[in-house]
């Protein structure tokens, strides 16, 4: 116990510090947490596991209004390999199967992270839903969503993080607090600037180039 409470304050200072020193954020991410620490599958993940039920799990859901119809913007969200042109963070998009509630893709990342996402469900001209992790684990349940609004369309991504599977390693304790202080503000800004990818992408017929809206120290590097 006092080894527990002496980490959670090291955790609180760390944040305190984050403030005047990005660095040392990502430091501590990367090296304690060894969240992006993954051994890269050498071939495709047919299924990944979620965790139980009572699992401990971190929600976030952003949106964003884009000027075009939904029917353009379902075009574009379901294009095989779309995320090569709307992704600020990714550097490679692989299709392994595209098959509506049956596709399998790869994103890799600009810092090298490798992550796979297996479609689960296919709501044409709507959404889909879909898993994605490493190693056979599912790190996060994401579903994307289109609903029309003025002649516009607002495309909404919604992520329920599986912390039992990408934390497995911390304590349970632990993992809330550090999902709570550390993953849930990186998700967000995250899911912000995929969405601001697709408006751009969609609005003006431009590639988005990378960090394009902001630098992530969890996806990219900034050179």
């Amino acid at each position: 116990m006092y080894y527990l409470l002496n980490l959670v304050c090291f955790l609180a200072r760390l944040q305190s510090v984050y403030a005047e020193n990005h660095s040392i954020r990502a430091f501590f991410i990367f090296k304690f947490i060894g969240y992006i620490h993954y051994n890269q599958p050498r071939f495709y993940i047919s299924c990944l596991q979620t965790p139980s039920l009572k699992s401990l799990t971190a929600t976030i859901e952003c949106s964003i209004c884009i000027d075009i119809e939904p029917a353009k913007l379902w075009a574009i969200i379901s294009k095989p390999g779309i995320l090569d042109e709307t992704h600020p963070f990714c550097k490679k998009n692989e299709v392994i199967r595209w098959d509506r509630e049956k596709s399998i893709d790869t994103i890799v990342y600009y810092n090298g992270r490798k992550m796979q996402r297996n479609f689960i469900d296919w709501n044409e001209g709507k959404g889909y839903q879909l898993l994605i992790g490493h190693k056979e684990l599912a790190d996060a349940l994401v579903t994307w969503s289109i609903k029309e609004s003025h002649n516009h369309s607002i495309l909404s991504i919604g992520i329920v993080l599986y912390l039992d599977n990408s934390l497995g390693h911390i304590s349970k304790v632990l993992r809330k607090i550090i999902g709570r202080l550390y993953l849930y503000p990186i998700m967000k800004s995250y899911l912000n600037s995929v969405l601001s990818g697709f408006k751009f992408f969609s609005e003006k017929n431009k590639t988005v180039t990378k960090n394009q809206f902001g630098y992530n120290q969890l996806f990219s590097t900034k050179s």
